[in-house]
């Protein structure tokens, strides 16, 4: 799921769209009529949760408010 994170705390991303994936960058289309001011965060659900095992060697568990408050690191 998109969202968007700001100050003032997390909100929908309508009209947003990932139209591609290359390794760990995404595209992103975003409706002309929209403002991104700079330290706004777009957060990105994983489509497929395994696969940032055998890619990450460390995976922090975020808080709400994005403090990194943990993390786990596969040993494969």
């Amino acid at each position: 799921m998109l969202g968007r994170y700001s100050e003032s705390g997390r909100r929908a991303a309508p009209g947003f769209e990932v139209f591609a994936v290359n390794d760990q960058h995404a595209f992103v289309r975003i409706p002309a009529d929209t403002q991104i001011r700079p330290g706004e965060i777009l957060s990105f659900g994983i489509s497929h949760p395994c696969g940032g095992f055998d890619r990450w060697r460390f995976i922090p568990i975020v808080a709400p408010n994005h403090d990194v408050i943990g993390g786990v690191e596969p040993d494969l």
